[in-house]
């Protein structure tokens, strides 16, 4: 089914899109008021071959075993179209009731003006002979709600970071405020409407209620929605529905993503005494101290109880160009790493920011002020050490955030060298480093690859990407010969006492000797001094800053 074209009519003060009256009529065109959002000739499909309404069903297969989820109007697999993996929404009534037609052919003309690097691509669409399918790009990391939200019987997925839910955070908001310069309203903003591509661009989705901005706020008739996420005043006898309505659902979004609970937290029975408490009560999800200030004022700039005097989405990203993203996740990153220094961390990661990207600073301006932090020096063996625990080799010369946050998550607080205290220093890091058993941070599957060919007994400690501030002993099992995992908290060792953990492990489960071949980044720092695996000098280059040897298991 072909379209007949896209030309804009200005021969009314209402302009509307020529779509063949094969698909929809002018009438039902007239009926939704649906004026073009862009220039329809700018529309371009992301795979040459796409265009709405061009698809026949015998270019459709949908993967029944397959499922995504389930849209305002249907079920959502994935499929197979025109040699390309799709997303493939279909109308879940077999009568094809005339409310979910129409609804769904809103949906359908809507999506086709939207084009927006976080808005999900509308790639066409097939509505004929009683089949109604519409096609988009695939989101393959799936909702957002199931990053938050993780069911008992689905697979474990990757947490996330504090810098990755403020990156999704602005960038929600950037789709948002380009959808209301359009004009419109999406209405059922949510994080189940909030899918992840691969490299974590969002990409907001389901406009199955989304609408045009009336021109009387109040000539509305009724509004459907997700109730944990509409505002108060979409529950007036006459709602009032404005842009304003999906400010006051993204700050309900953004307690959501930092909390990883839904709002609310079923304290009440039942929804209409939700509905009562949110419209007559003002009440809202609870603000605790785990939440950054900044952004506990930012949710209640959104969910104010007066439309009027909540943000706009274009006043939030202009927050956001002043950095309230990036300085609440420096701010937070810093407070793990110790009071004394959590202000001048902070400070020195907002700067970074400042000059360029903060998800990644150069190491060498990253160790010349850290080591200031530290009082050693730039060059010093704990700082060497300290860049073999974030990455740091001959190829990456990149401090990257979720390297640093993992790093202060799993060691902090840290105290400047030269000090009485009860918490670690870099001196502290350098005897761990210094390990031969220390693998530093890896996957449980690469920890299987280095042990898998390994002798019984075989063993190596590191802390892993998906449980931040815990180490793992990896071992092979000295009678079963199969690799296993032993995993140990901050509630059950500090770090800084990790070795004797250790040596009394390796007499109670009978292990013999670590992997050899350690990660070149740590076996250029040391080199061996004996045929044991557990004495070692430090190498020539850094003899000046550390003892020559060290004795002892």
């Amino acid at each position: 089914m072909k379209e007949s074209g896209d030309s804009l009519s200005k021969s009314s003060k209402t302009r509307t899109t020529n779509i063949s009256s094969s698909i929809i009529n002018s009438k039902f065109l007239k009926k939704l008021d649906v004026a073009p959002v862009v220039n329809t000739s700018l529309v371009k499909p992301a795979i040459d071959g796409f265009g709405p309404f061009d698809l026949q069903i015998s270019e459709i297969t949908i993967l029944k075993n397959k499922k995504l989820g389930a849209g305002a109007y249907g079920e959502v697999h994935m499929g197979i179209c025109r040699g390309f993996e799709v997303a493939v929404k279909t109308l879940k009534n077999m009568h094809f009731d005339p409310g979910l037609v129409e609804g769904f052919k809103r949906e359908c003309i809507i999506m086709r003006n939207l084009v927006h690097a976080n808005i999900l691509l509308f790639m066409g669409a097939c509505l004929e002979h009683n089949h109604y399918y519409l096609v988009t790009e695939l989101a393959p990391r799936g909702s957002l709600d199931g990053y938050l939200h993780r069911k008992e019987d689905e697979p474990a997925k990757e947490k996330l970071n504090f810098l990755r839910k403020m990156s999704i955070s602005h960038e929600v908001a950037q789709g948002m405020n380009w959808l209301h310069k359009q004009n419109l309203l999406h209405l059922d903003l949510k994080p189940a409407n909030l899918l992840l591509m691969e490299d974590w661009t969002v990409k907001i989705a389901d406009f199955g209620l989304s609408r045009l901005q009336p021109k009387n706020d109040q000539d509305i008739g009724t509004v459907g929605g997700t109730l944990l996420y509409m505002a108060p005043e979409s529950f007036n006898i006459k709602p009032l529905i404005t842009v304003k309505c999906d400010v006051y659902a993204y700050g309900i979004i953004l307690w959501e993503i930092l909390t990883e609970r839904y709002p609310y937290d079923q304290k009440y029975k039942s929804l209409y005494l939700l509905q009562k408490a949110v419209k007559d009560a003002s009440e809202r999800p609870e603000i605790t101290e785990a939440i950054p200030r900044s952004l506990a004022d930012l949710m209640q700039m959104c969910w104010h109880p007066n439309p009027d005097k909540r943000l706009t989405f274009a006043e939030i990203l202009q927050l956001a160009g002043g950095n309230i993203f990036n300085k609440t996740a420096s701010e937070v990153v810093a407070s793990k790493a110790g009071n004394s220094m959590g202000e001048q961390i902070s400070a020195m990661w907002e700067n970074f920011g400042k000059k360029g990207s903060i998800n990644a600073v150069p190491w060498e301006p990253f160790a010349e002020q850290f080591a200031v932090l530290m009082k050693t020096k730039k060059d010093s063996l704990e700082m060497k050490c300290l860049g073999a625990l974030l990455d740091i080799d001959q190829n990456n010369r990149s401090v990257t955030w979720k390297n640093f946050d993992h790093f202060v998550n799993t060691f902090g607080p840290l105290e400047p060298e030269g000090q009485v205290t009860t918490v670690g220093t870099l001196s502290d890091l350098v005897k761990l480093v210094k390990e031969d058993w220390f693998w530093g941070g890896m996957s449980s599957e690469e920890a299987m690859d280095v042990l898998r060919n390994t002798k019984p007994g075989t063993y190596l400690v590191r802390f892993s990407a998906n449980a931040v501030g815990c180490f793992t002993l990896s071992y092979k099992h000295p009678k079963e010969s199969k690799v296993m995992n032993k995993r140990y908290d901050k509630h059950q060792i500090v770090w800084q006492t990790l070795g004797e953990t250790i040596k009394k492990e390796k007499k109670v489960m009978k292990l013999k000797s670590p992997a050899e071949n350690r990660p070149p980044r740590f076996l250029v720092l040391f080199t061996k001094h004996t045929a044991s695996h557990s004495n070692y000098e430090v190498s020539e280059h850094f003899m000046d800053v550390a003892t020559k040897t060290r004795k002892g298991d």
